[in-house]
């Protein structure tokens, strides 16, 4: 099943994995596409809980906020 932002897949909460490569990797070009693909990453890095939330506007804007 495919999840969309807009079908508002996510707007309860959700845990969110996050995988990356182990810091002493020293190949660049591995590090940084275990970096950008987690189903190809070697190490797991925590997770997040997310909840994101979608609205229609005349004139979109991207923004993000701080979590003190």
């Amino acid at each position: 099943m495919k999840h969309n932002i807009i079908d508002k897949s996510y707007a309860n909460s959700f845990w969110m994995q996050i995988y990356g490569s182990p810091k002493k990797t020293k190949d660049k070009e591995k590090r940084d596409i275990m970096n950008r693909c987690p189903s190809l990453a070697t190490l797991w890095k925590g997770r997040i809980l997310m909840q994101i939330e979608s609205e229609e506007a005349e004139k979109p804007k991207q923004s993000a906020e701080n979590i003190p």
